[in-house]
């Protein structure tokens, strides 16, 4: 197809959160190219947040699926768009593109899904970050592409809310505060809560940081069982709805955790991030800008990465190499404008003691 013909694009990525979020660039792309095009994005409903206040798109389309597709499919099937660009392509969303039946069809070359496509294309380079590796599918088109990071766009309100509820729970913004995820969806990719543990024990006792602490879905008791051994001035964020998340995320100065959505999710609000690296490669799946401050830690062993969901050894060596001490050292080069800590500390003591002048 001719670029003048495209008139209406559908953009795909089913899942998962840290993905639909690092697809950003592609719509800063694409909306480059085509201006007036009325451009879509179907994912599942949970991660149509990530999209709210977009300006590169005009429609984000929520996929339930305990709703079924049936009517899904007829739908987009009866809208007839000009172009499809399927950012997952595997078997079941290849096939999704060719039954909704675009014009152009584009997806990534592998086995049988190629002929559900009309340009199917092989990645140029295998160790693309991810970001990269998805900017990849412009190029069938012809979509000249410039390289940027995600970003989410939040709103006054949602920013305030933010504000107001780290202030109520304490935080002070002169100081600066860091965000710790310890947990996640897979046990693999998770540091022991004891380091967790000892890691913001010994940097809130040095002075000068403030900590809060995320959680994501039933991770309350495990939480829980951090916080009854953790320093009294640290507070704990309870689970939040997906964009609010993000507001808080994005007004701390440093996220530390585990490799997960909330990795991206953080730096798509402007935040530092550092993130432990244990089965999956650090050199695709992060990246963002060391100069700026982000930071994957991880350590070469034999059988990293191997991108699977449980330690094939039952060592989880790759994680365990990672000590406290380096996260510390990593936490200490990263330069924020601050208070001295001597004076950090008697405000501190000052509004625990409200009497001490």
């Amino acid at each position: 197809m001719k670029k003048k013909e495209i008139k209406t694009i559908l953009v795909s990525r089913l899942h998962y959160m840290s993905d639909v979020i690092v697809s950003i660039p592609v719509l800063m792309n694409l909306r480059r190219a085509f201006p007036d095009a009325h451009i879509a994005y179907l994912t599942r409903h949970d991660y149509t947040p990530l999209l709210e206040n977009n300006p590169h798109i005009d429609e984000v389309i929520a996929f339930h699926p305990m709703h079924g597709a049936r009517r899904l499919v007829a739908d987009l099937r009866a809208r007839k768009f000009d172009l499809s660009i399927d950012l997952l392509a595997n078997s079941s969303t290849a096939m999704l593109a060719r039954v909704i039946g675009a014009r152009q069809r584009v997806g990534r070359r592998g086995g049988l899904r190629q002929f559900c496509f009309t340009d199917s294309f092989e990645p140029q380079n295998r160790k693309a970050d991810l970001v990269d590796s998805l900017l990849e599918s412009l190029r069938p088109i012809g979509v000249p592409v410039e390289k940027t990071m995600p970003e989410l766009h939040l709103t006054g309100q949602e920013l305030d809310w933010a504000d107001s509820y780290l202030r109520s729970g304490g935080i002070d913004f002169e100081y600066p505060t860091i965000g710790i995820f310890p947990g996640g969806p897979r046990k693999n990719r998770l540091w022991p809560n004891e380091r967790y543990i000892e890691f913001v024990n010994e940097l809130v006792g040095r002075g000068g940081w403030q900590a809060v602490f995320l959680q994501g879905a039933n991770e309350g008791p495990m939480l829980q069982r951090i916080m009854d051994r953790v320093h009294n001035s640290i507070i704990c964020a309870e689970q939040l709805p997906l964009r609010r998340q993000a507001a808080l995320l994005s007004k701390l100065d440093l996220f530390f955790g585990n490799y997960s959505g909330l990795t991206h999710l953080a730096a798509a609000v402007g935040t530092r991030v550092i993130s432990l690296f244990g089965p999956d490669d650090s050199e695709t799946c992060f990246p963002y800008d060391e100069a700026s401050g982000n930071r994957a830690i991880s350590h070469r062993v034999a059988c990293r990465p191997c991108n699977s969901n449980y330690c094939p050894l039952g060592t989880l060596d790759c994680l365990l190499q990672i000590s406290v001490q380096e996260v510390l050292a990593v936490v200490e080069r990263i330069e924020f404008s601050t208070k001295s800590k001597d004076e950090y500390e008697m405000n501190r003591h000052t509004k625990q003691n409200p009497n001490v002048k």
